[in-house]
């Protein structure tokens, strides 16, 4: 559940990277030097994949692991070794706990969550 919370709404929404020789991306010439950028939150809404909007967390079962694309879900910009991608889920399940046990979270389905694309992406609380 938490894999797909984090590929609708990504933290680090937005990747960059300079490229250090020229390059053709997507049929376009590319010269060294550039700065690209990869929108994260864009890309795991790619209309390729399979319900791109939806909210369904079997999508990341074991046994679905082969069907998604090499490339289909980058939770952070930097793709940290094994042993940190553990530690930050478990930092961001530690993070989930503290706010649920203070506060009560209700759902409110007719309305969408707003969000805040800074340098990082975060929802826009409304306090009521």
């Amino acid at each position: 559940m938490v894999n797909e919370a984090l590929r609708l709404y990504p933290p680090g929404w937005l990747l960059s990277r300079r490229t250090i020789e020229a390059d053709v991306l997507g049929g376009y010439p590319v010269p060294p030097g550039t700065n690209v950028l990869l929108p994260l939150y864009l890309l795991h809404r790619h209309p390729g994949s399979e319900g791109p909007g939806g909210f369904s967390p079997e999508r990341f079962a074991p046994e679905h692991e082969a069907e998604r694309p090499r490339f289909a879900y980058m939770p952070s910009p930097r793709a940290p070794p094994l042993h940190r991608r553990d530690l930050r889920l478990y930092e961001m399940l530690m993070h989930l706990y503290k706010v649920a046990r203070r506060y009560r979270l209700t759902w409110v389905p007719d309305k969408p969550l707003q969000l805040e694309h800074r340098s990082t992406c975060a929802p826009v609380f409304r306090y009521t």
